[in-house]
């Protein structure tokens, strides 16, 4: 059975096909079942772009086959992800999710398939990443382990995605102490409590928070890349989540398109997070 790539997109028709271009040069392409998701028009200005969106995801789905859904309705982007990734897990036990902002290096699709294949059954690892930040491996072309989740470029099984239950995740059922919350925030390096709190109060719509909230509930890991296998390129003030300054912990698209070849990906036994990445990651978002 192939593996689903979920591809969520709106009206972003540019960058769609940057996309869909970086994701028809990676290796085994032939290993994955494309399954597009395009947005309904929120409003009667957005239903141009809307529909120019869809006629590049038509055509490149023409090309590269798969499935094509299209939403009559607005959804939004987290109620978008969150059904078409538990839907598609449903169905084949396995997702990998990227959005129309991002463009692809060539070993993505190798890195996923492969970490998926070998992580199937450790249940302490609840994701994986495609994007990495800025920060060194421990070891040349090693993976490494992150308390975090990645929303740029990842994927997941059924097991851990079945646990998610985002309804169930409300303000009651959010009550983290003070040594909680100081985990959650890294070490009070970035305000993930803060986060997850305007998330449930719906000042954000943001579906990622209220994800990593619960990967951390059940002391969950994620699988990073030794190098970044996608680079977002929502930072030109398109996207809803996303403002116009360039991020100085994301690797450039130069460096993405351009890595060295990965051999056979070296994929470390699930452990705890190791304290030198944590210290790391924690002074990397300290400086953001």
């Amino acid at each position: 059975m192939k593996t689903p790539v979920a591809i969520f997109c709106y009206k972003r028709p540019d960058h769609l096909k940057r996309l869909l271009k970086s994701l028809s040069g990676c290796t085994r392409l032939g290993e994955i079942e494309p399954v597009f998701f395009c947005d309904g028009a929120r409003s009667s200005e957005d239903k141009r772009a809307v529909e120019k969106n869809r006629c590049e995801a038509q055509k490149w789905q023409r090309r590269l086959g798969g499935q094509l859904i299209m939403q009559d309705q607005n959804q939004g982007l987290a109620r978008s992800i969150i059904s078409g990734a538990s839907s598609l897990c449903r169905q084949f036990g396995r997702v990998i999710v990227v959005e129309d902002d991002l463009v692809l290096g060539r070993e993505f699709l190798n890195y996923h398939l492969s970490a998926l294949d070998y992580y199937a059954e450790s249940p302490c690892v609840w994701q994986i990443s495609g994007f990495a930040f800025r920060m060194e491996p421990l070891a040349r072309d090693e993976s490494y382990f992150l308390p975090i989740i990645s929303t740029w470029g990842w994927s997941t099984w059924e097991r851990a995605w079945e646990q998610f239950d985002c309804p169930s995740i409300t303000r009651d059922s959010v009550a983290m102490n003070d040594e909680e919350r100081q985990r959650f925030d890294i070490d009070g390096a970035f305000p993930y409590s803060q986060m997850l709190a305007d998330s449930l109060e719906g000042k954000n719509d943001s579906w990622g928070i209220r994800w990593n909230w619960r990967v951390f509930q059940h002391n969950g890991i994620v699988v990073y890349p030794p190098m970044s296998l996608a680079y977002n390129a929502g930072y030109d003030g398109s996207g809803s989540h996303c403002n116009s300054r360039e991020t100085s912990w994301q690797p450039s698209e130069k460096e993405v398109l351009n890595h060295r070849p990965l051999q056979m990906p070296v994929f470390p036994v699930p452990s705890a997070v190791d304290p030198v990445q944590r210290t790391r990651l924690h002074a990397l978002l300290a400086g953001m």
